[in-house]
């Protein structure tokens, strides 16, 4: 009996022995590599021929980019890659070859620029430009870092279900410098989220760049000051119908909100076809981006809100609101038309209004809109 037993256990202890020795051969030979829960782990994966890598757990505290230079599919499986690069990325996409990320949610915790994701070949390092291909699915871009997916040069990047859940300037941005590149985005799905950075998907490029597949509307941004970079962007907050922007208040960084409404101020400065500015239910607190909280127009405008009133769903501008004319002299003759609907403007005002219109031939249309002085304690609805 006793002979039995230990021809059984070592028949066990061979068993268990061989199926590790299986297992790790697996990731070797070009396999899959499942259950990864440390940055170690996940680095000899990475430089193993492991084809296809599971993650098991989150993996935290990362300092350093974790560099993917070959083709592979890397499945999170819902879990979380997280820690602080500063004007860098958690991941960084490199070399040819197609690499698929996905079911990850990626936060690279950075108050000093960067990205979450990098993807991209280095000119200084690379003198042939190989393409560089990445595909992400179901993602969600949840650090502070400056932009969400920064790509570069000659790539080509498919994005399906990428979501941003913390305020980035830019969701996805494209950028390079030599007219020879090419470089393509695809966005595909339904469920792409980019609404608390100040604008979803960015091209600066001289290059060639094409968007396909997109159900976001194209958003004319100015020329460079030096011609040679044309930047676009693509949103789903234009309306191209109407002309159209809306801007949605609640659940986002105030700063962020005011950087956007900048951009589009100075896209309307510059001749774009804006019209009409759409704010969301909630508070819009000028002050928060400069102390005198004032928002300059310049150019025909109607901005419009969800209400008058903030507590029922309705729109709040808070701060002072200056209409001049495009040279910010007053009294110079221009002509324009500047409608406000449906919104609650409030301030603080001292020897100023609310609304103060500071130039000439300006036709201004008031409809539904509360003015609250908090100061001379006054209210006036229209």
């Amino acid at each position: 009996m006793k002979n039995i037993l230990r021809i059984g256990m070592l028949l066990c202890s061979f068993l268990l022995a061989s199926v590790g020795w299986a297992m790790a051969q697996e990731g070797e030979s070009g396999g899959g590599t499942t259950g990864i829960t440390t940055l170690d782990e996940l680095k000899n994966a990475i430089n193993s021929n492991a084809t296809e890598i599971t993650l098991g757990g989150d993996i935290k505290d990362i300092s350093e980019a974790i560099t993917i230079s070959r083709a592979l599919t890397l499945d999170s499986n819902g879990n979380t890659i997280s820690g602080s690069v500063s004007n860098g990325a958690l991941l960084e996409i490199t070399g040819t070859g197609t690499v698929t990320i996905k079911n990850l949610t990626v936060a690279n915790n950075t108050e000093d620029g960067g990205s979450e994701i990098y993807v991209g070949t280095n000119p200084d390092t690379s003198t042939e430009f190989p393409a560089t291909a990445a595909s992400f699915e179901n993602i969600k871009l949840s650090g502070t870092s400056e932009v969400g997916i920064a790509a570069e040069y000659h790539v080509n990047i498919s994005i399906k279900n990428v979501q941003e859940t913390s305020p980035h300037q830019m969701g996805v941005m494209l950028q390079g410098s030599d007219e020879q590149l090419k470089a393509s985005l695809t966005i595909e799905g339904t469920e792409n989220k980019f609404d608390k950075c100040v604008m979803p998907v960015v091209l600066n490029y001289s290059g060639d760049v094409t968007v396909e597949g997109s159900n976001f509307t194209e958003l004319p941004l100015p020329k460079s000051e030096e011609g040679e970079v044309e930047s676009k962007a693509w949103t789903d907050r234009y309306n191209s119908t109407d002309k159209s922007y809306k801007i949605t208040l609640q659940d986002r960084d105030q700063k962020v909100v005011l950087m956007e409404l900048q951009l589009i101020a100075d896209l309307v400065e510059n001749g774009s076809d804006i019209e009409k500015l759409i704010f969301g239910a909630g508070t819009l607190d000028l002050t928060s981006w400069s102390p005198d909280g004032v928002f300059t127009i310049n150019s025909s405008l109607a901005i419009e809100g969800a209400g008058s009133n903030p507590e029922n769903g309705g729109t709040k501008i808070v701060g002072q609101i200056d209409i001049v004319s495009p040279d910010e002299k007053e009294n110079t003759p221009s002509s324009k038309a500047i409608v406000f609907k449906n919104l609650a403007i409030e301030g603080n005002t001292g020897t100023n209004g609310l609304l103060n219109v500071m130039t000439a031939n300006v036709d201004l249309l008031l409809e539904g809109v509360t003015l609250v002085s908090i100061r001379r304690n006054t209210h006036c609805t229209s």
